[in-house]
C-alpha cells in the first residue's frame, strides 16, 4: 500500500474517532434534556448511544469525517511544499503558501464547528448527515445571539478552569519538590514499608524547581482540556436542544410545564376543557388572569 493512502486512512480514522466521540456525548446529553423526570437518571445512555451509532449512523459519521479529511490533506501537502520552498529561499512563494494554509485552516475550523452541530442534530433527531447539517445551520443562524453569548462566555470560563487546574498542579508540585523530606516522612508514617524505598524516601534534592513544575502544569493543562472538552460539547448540545425546543414549543420551559401537568391528570383535564393547556400556561406567564374554577372535587365527566 502506498504511503499516501496510509496518510489519508490515518487522518480519516482520527477524524472518524473524534466524530464518534462527539456523537456519543451529544446523544447522551440530548436524551437527558428530553427526559421528562430530571430527578431520575437515563439508564445506560452511553451504551444506547454506541448501539444507535453502530446500528444507524456510521455512514453519516464517516461522511462528516471524510469532509474534514478533504481539507486536512491539502494542508499537509502545503506543509510539505513549504519545507521544500524554504530551501530555495523564495519569499514570494513562502508568503503565498502561508496565505493558502491560513485559508484552509479557517475553512477546516468552520467545517469542524458545522460538523459538530450536525452530529448533535443527528443524535437529537435521527436524520442523516446532509439534512442534519442544513438544520444545524438554520438553528445557528436563527439563534446567533445565543450562540455568540455561549461561545464567548463559555469558552472564557472553560479557559479559566483549565488555567486553574494547571496553577493548582504547579503549586502542589512546587510544595512537593521544596519539601521532599517532609513528604518522605509523611509516606514513611503512613506506610513503614516505604522507609527504605529509593524512589520516595531517598534523600534527593532539586536545584531548580521551576522546570519540573512547568512540565507538570503543561501536562495538567492537556488533561484538563480533555475533560473540559466534554463539558464544552455538552453545553453546545444543550444549546441546540433549547433552541430547537423553543422553536417548536414557543417557550424554553415547555417540557417542564408539560411534565408538571402530566403529574396532575385532574388539573390537565380541566385545562383541556377550558382550552389549550399550553396556551393557558403562556397566558399565566404573561400575567393574564384565566378564570378557571379549579377545585379538588371530581367533575361529573370524571365520575362517569
Amino acid at each position: 500500500i502506498n504511503a499516501e493512502y496510509m496518510v489519508v486512512a490515518l487522518v480519516w480514522g482520527m477524524e472518524f474517532v473524534i466524530a464518534c466521540h462527539q456523537f456519543i456525548i451529544a446523544f447522551a446529553s440530548s436524551k437527558w434534556y428530553y427526559f421528562e423526570n430530571k430527578d431520575l437518571t437515563v439508564r445506560c445512555a452511553i451504551g444506547k448511544a454506541i448501539v444507535c451509532l453502530i446500528k444507524n449512523h456510521l455512514g453519516s459519521i464517516a461522511l462528516g469525517s471524510f469532509i474534514i479529511t478533504l481539507v486536512r490533506i491539502p494542508r499537509i501537502i502545503l506543509l510539505y511544499v513549504e519545507k521544500k520552498v524554504k530551501a530555495a529561499e523564495n519569499p514570494v512563494a513562502q508568503t503565498v503558501l502561508k496565505c493558502m494554509q491560513c485559508c484552509l485552516w479557517c475553512l477546516e475550523k468552520c467545517l469542524k464547528y458545522l460538523n459538530k452541530n450536525a452530529y448533535i442534530v443527528i443524535a437529537m433527531t435521527g436524520k442523516s448527515f446532509c439534512p442534519s447539517a442544513q438544520q444545524a445551520v438554520v438553528i445557528l443562524v436563527s439563534n446567533a445571539l445565543r450562540v455568540a453569548a455561549l461561545n464567548s462566555v463559555g469558552t472564557f470560563v472553560i479557559f479559566l478552569c483549565k488555567v486553574g487546574v494547571s496553577a493548582i498542579t504547579a503549586a502542589i508540585g512546587l510544595l512537593w519538590f521544596k519539601n521532599m523530606s517532609a513528604v518522605c516522612k509523611f509516606f514513611s508514617s503512613v506506610s513503614p514499608a516505604l522507609q527504605g524505598d529509593k524512589y520516595i524516601c531517598n534523600d534527593q534534592s532539586l536545584n531548580y524547581y521551576f522546570i519540573p513544575a512547568v512540565v507538570a502544569a503543561a501536562f495538567a493543562y492537556f488533561v484538563a482540556s480533555s475533560f473540559f472538552g466534554v463539558f464544552d460539547l455538552v453545553l453546545d448540545t444543550l444549546l441546540v436542544c433549547v433552541s430547537e425546543d423553543s422553536r417548536e414549543n414557543d417557550a424554553v420551559d415547555a417540557p417542564l410545564e408539560c411534565a408538571t401537568l402530566k403529574a396532575q391528570p385532574r388539573l390537565l383535564n380541566k385545562l383541556k376543557v377550558a382550552g389549550d393547556d399550553y396556551d393557558t400556561i403562556k397566558m399565566k406567564r404573561k400575567g393574564t388572569s384565566v378564570n378557571l374554577q379549579l377545585d379538588d372535587k371530581p367533575t361529573k365527566q370524571e365520575d362517569a
